[in-house]
């Protein structure tokens, strides 16, 4: 059967699992992310829905088809594809981090907001490779920090199946008239 999903709970997934979940138009994608400040797995809503996007919640706890971490991260070959500065919040981007002079450093990173809309929303990082945000407990006024090294700001980005063809599972921003979708600050140390 492909792709390879399974029929699990919310509370089953592990951090870094790409999951869809019943949301009120059908079902949505998000990813699981370990939350080391709270010490529970979270989640955070990909699509297709953009005014939800990005934004850190907790897990709905109910049923979902998860992916676990049978998924691929396409980010993009062209110019156009990246951006040096760090997009507007309204934006999902990944962020693309170097911590050394070594190739293997690259960690990529998908960029979310945590927060109430009374006192606005800040970001947070969630490393792609490990399903953790990147925060220290000691860090204030936020535990959450952001990655650094040298940074590229990917403002549009796939995720694909890991198949022999793969199959999109969602694009950033969507192509034109299919979903509802749209597209996604410069240094790598912005400002809360």
């Amino acid at each position: 059967m492909t792709p390879n999903f399974k029929a699990t709970r919310f509370s089953q997934l592990k951090a870094g699992d790409l999951f869809l979940f019943p949301d009120q138009s059908g079902f949505a994608v998000a990813l699981a992310a370990a939350d080391p400040v709270e010490g529970e797995i979270v989640m955070i809503t990909l699509g297709p829905a953009p005014e939800k996007a990005g934004r850190l919640t907790t897990g709905p706890q109910e049923n979902v088809l998860s992916l676990g971490n049978d998924y691929e991260l396409r980010l993009p070959s062209h110019p156009a594809g990246w951006s040096v500065e760090a997009p507007p919040a309204d934006r999902l981007c990944f962020v693309l981090s170097s911590h050394g002079p070594e190739p293997s450093g690259q960690t990529p990173y998908l960029r979310a907001m945590f927060g109430a809309t009374q006192t606005g929303f800040r970001f947070c990082y969630l490393d792609v490779k490990t399903g953790r945000i990147l925060a220290f407990a000691s860090q204030w006024p936020s535990p959450y920090v952001t990655p650094g090294g040298i940074c590229g700001f990917a403002v549009e980005w796939s995720l694909l199946t890991k198949e022999t063809k793969p199959r999109v599972i969602l694009s950033y921003p969507a192509p034109h008239g299919a979903g509802s979708l749209t597209g996604p600050e410069g240094q790598c140390r912005e400002g809360d």
